[in-house]
């Protein structure tokens, strides 16, 4: 668990989560689904689906509108993720001179 140090720096951080950086991890990062776990000896062999963007798992998915895709297909192409990174870091160090400073 993440231990932050002061209450400005919390509140900065739970300013970039909701905007740029759920928009990254929701729409650009890919994630990868457990298939299943298997024991051999003391190791763990995981096997997992292969690495998906979450947008496209919601194209494969019957229980979203036709409407609401397009509309989530023309968000997902005005995003772009190196601006989405700049920002997130241009805040994140923003946070940590602020964090220096005190």
């Amino acid at each position: 668990m993440l231990q932050i140090p002061d209450d400005e720096m919390a509140e900065a951080r739970n300013n970039l989560y909701p905007t740029e950086g759920s928009l990254f991890r929701d729409c650009l990062c890919p994630v990868t689904r457990l298939v299943c776990a298997e024991f051999k000896g003391s190791c763990r062999m995981r096997f997992d689906h292969e690495a998906i963007a979450p947008f496209k798992i919601l194209q494969a998915s019957h229980n979203i509108s036709l409407g609401e895709l397009g509309r989530l297909e023309e968000e997902l192409t005005e995003l772009n993720p190196f601006e989405l990174k700049e920002a997130i870091e241009r805040k994140r160090q923003k946070a940590k001179e602020r964090r220096l400073a005190a």
